[in-house]
C-alpha cells in the first residue's frame, strides 16, 4: 500500500491509518461507486477500527484533495434494514438477511476512479 501514501502524500493529505485503511479497500477494489454506509460495512468484515463519521471525514478529505468525485446514483436498497446493499447480496431480488424486495433508490455516491492515479502508481 506504498503506493497509496505516496498519492495520499502528493495530493497533500497525511496518510494517517484510517485513510491508508479506507483507500486501501477502495483501491482494491478497481473503479467503483460506493456509499459511505457500504464502506463502513467494508471495513467492518475487514475488521478496521472505524465509526461512520469516521469514513464520511475520509471520503469527504478525499473529495477536497480530488481523488473521489460525488454524484448521484442507483443503489439496491433494503427497505426494512433501511441500508445499502451490494448486488451479491441481493439473492433473487430480495435483500439477503431480511428477506425483503431490494428497491432501487438514487442516492449520493462517492466515485473513486484508480486510472486516474495509474501515472503516479507507477512512478
Amino acid at each position: 500500500m506504498n503506493d497509496f501514501i505516496k498519492i495520499l502524500r502528493n495530493h497533500k493529505l497525511r496518510p494517517t491509518q484510517q485513510r491508508v485503511s479506507l483507500g486501501k479497500l477502495l483501491f482494491g477494489k478497481g473503479n467503483r461507486h460506493v456509499t459511505a454506509e457500504i464502506l463502513k460495512h467494508e471495513s467492518d468484515d475487514e475488521n478496521l477500527k472505524v465509526s461512520q463519521a469516521t469514513v464520511y471525514n475520509v471520503l469527504n478529505d478525499f473529495y477536497n484533495a480530488g481523488l473521489v468525485s460525488r454524484k448521484e446514483a442507483y443503489v439496491n436498497w433494503d427497505p426494512v434494514e433501511k441500508t445499502v446493499l451490494a448486488n451479491e447480496q441481493v439473492i433473487n431480488g430480495k435483500g439477503w438477511r431480511s428477506d425483503a424486495v431490494v428497491e432501487r433508490k438514487k442516492l449520493s455516491q462517492w466515485f473513486f476512479n484508480i486510472s486516474k492515479f495509474s501515472n503516479e502508481l507507477l512512478d
